[in-house]
């Protein structure tokens, strides 16, 4: 897809540019990646005072791999799950699909990543010995991406807080998500987000925000513009579901892939040392 730059300084690093009209956080990019490290064996049975709050993932056997909280309302549940759970294993999200394979494309000529190609799977093992070679990847990977003179794009609830969403866009735009007209993209400075319909508009998006189901995008050039609840709406807080307000800021490269350089390589070293299997799954159950 081919278009005039537009103004402002969003694309002003790529003239001529073309984006790859594949969304990245179309199929299955937006789905979360999750990696787990058993220390001791899944207890079979609950313990009486979470007996009544969680229920048991079972393998097609019946044995209990692991176990999930029914309910979470209170923190003090919360707690006291995660004091019990944490007793045989360690798990966290790292990443959604989307930036796994964006690291991997950044890698690629780089630096030598071929562990992580393990993430392409829904459901994996990684034995001990990959494990430490994957986590050994991931440092110098994160050392390289450190002294790399570029960033990316974070979406933030506000500007002091984490990042909810980062891509990386310094070598030419990224397609985001893509619907008939309507499109968003990341470019070298932000989000541009193209409105299509009978008049369609190409807007900087710098945030966003919502007020009882209406959307208004912030833009660098344009102001507050309401999109109230348009198809371009819906789709530009697709980018980072859940947030009510949005940010968008430039982010160091080692932010956005912070869940790999550090979760990941923290969660391959300890199975390392423990000597034990590295799981992952993309469906927050994990594999036998």
């Amino acid at each position: 897809m081919q278009k005039q730059p537009a103004e402002g300084e969003l694309f002003a690093q790529d003239p001529g540019y073309s984006i790859d009209p594949h969304p990245i956080l179309s199929g299955d990019g937006p789905k979360l990646i999750h990696a787990a490290v058993a220390h001791n064996p899944t207890p079979q049975s609950a313990p009486a005072g979470l007996a009544d709050l969680v229920v048991p993932v079972r393998d097609a056997h019946g044995y209990v791999t692991d176990w999930k909280l029914a309910a979470a309302d209170e923190p003090r549940t919360k707690a006291e799950f995660s004091r019990w759970h944490d007793g045989f294993v360690t798990d966290a999200v790292i990443c959604d699909v989307a930036t796994a394979r964006g690291l991997m494309n950044w890698a690629r000529g780089r630096t030598d990543l071929s562990e992580l190609g393990i993430l392409r799977l829904p459901h994996a093992r990684i034995s001990v010995r990959h494990a430490r070679k994957l986590a050994w990847q991931l440092h110098a990977a994160a050392d390289l991406c450190g002294k790399v003179d570029a960033t990316g794009i974070g979406i933030c609830a506000r500007e002091d807080a984490g990042l909810a969403r980062g891509f990386v866009a310094s070598e030419g735009p990224v397609m985001l998500l893509s619907d008939g007209g309507t499109w968003v993209a990341a470019g070298g400075a932000g989000l541009l987000l193209h409105t299509g319909g009978p008049e369609p508009m190409d807007l900087h998006v710098t945030g966003w925000s919502v007020t009882n189901g209406n959307v208004t995008a912030h833009t660098a050039d344009q102001g507050d513009v309401d999109l109230w609840t348009s198809p371009a709406a819906k789709m530009l807080t697709k980018v980072a579901p859940g947030l009510s307000t949005a940010v968008v800021r430039r982010v160091p490269l080692t932010t956005v892939y912070a869940g790999l350089f550090v979760t990941l390589a923290d969660m391959a070293l300890l199975a390392s040392l423990g000597n034990t299997s590295l799981l992952i799954d993309r469906a927050g159950s994990l594999p036998t």
